[in-house]
């Protein structure tokens, strides 16, 4: 697909149509911040959408020029138990709901536009309207952009781990209630 610039950019709910559409996103996304050749697989969570995030995917979508539109963005969210998530660090178990964003990947054509910013607020309204107190998140350190996105948006730096040779960042945002926001509003 031949991506344009200054196309708008919409955010809407995975389909299963979009499947083959993310596989093009992420040949072309180096996973953790880094450059790389050759195509890598989805990784195995991706692999089924629809099983793994049945209500919490969110794709950044545009009109390519045959008419087709374009994945150039994904956000996975989903509400996790601490029997679910044995990677969680203890640190970020706290009792309470929380919500888990797995996944934020933007098409390096598209970096810089805050598609990574909205598709992230999609994830938060997600997280906060599933009842959810707190979204967790982990970036590798070596992606300064992705850090400082999160927190720009109030995310808290709250524990750093190793998986092989990544050091990860994990952040937490603590939410409010999607009807404690509703009546402020």
């Amino acid at each position: 697909m031949n991506l344009k610039p200054g196309i708008e950019v919409g955010i809407r709910l995975f389909q299963p149509s979009d499947q083959d559409r993310i596989r093009w996103l992420f040949a072309r996304t180096p996973p953790w911040g880094r450059t790389y050749l050759a195509p890598q697989p989805l990784p195995g969570d991706l692999e089924d959408i629809s099983a793994n995030y049945p209500t919490g995917c969110f794709v950044a979508t545009e009109v390519v020029e045959n008419g087709e539109e374009a994945v150039v963005g994904l956000a996975a969210v989903a509400t996790v138990t601490t029997a679910g998530e044995p990677e969680l660090p203890r640190a970020l178990i706290t009792g309470e709901p929380v919500a888990r964003l797995h996944w934020v990947s933007v098409a390096p054509e598209r970096w810089r536009l805050g598609l990574g910013r909205r598709l992230t607020e999609a994830a938060i309204d997600w997280a906060r309207k599933s009842g959810s107190r707190t979204l967790v998140l982990e970036t590798s350190a070596q992606q300064a952009g992705a850090i400082a996105l999160y927190e720009a948006m109030g995310f808290v730096e709250r524990c750093r781990t190793m998986e092989g040779e990544y050091e990860l960042v994990w952040f937490v945002l603590a939410l409010a209630a999607a009807d404690d926001v509703e009546s402020r509003e």
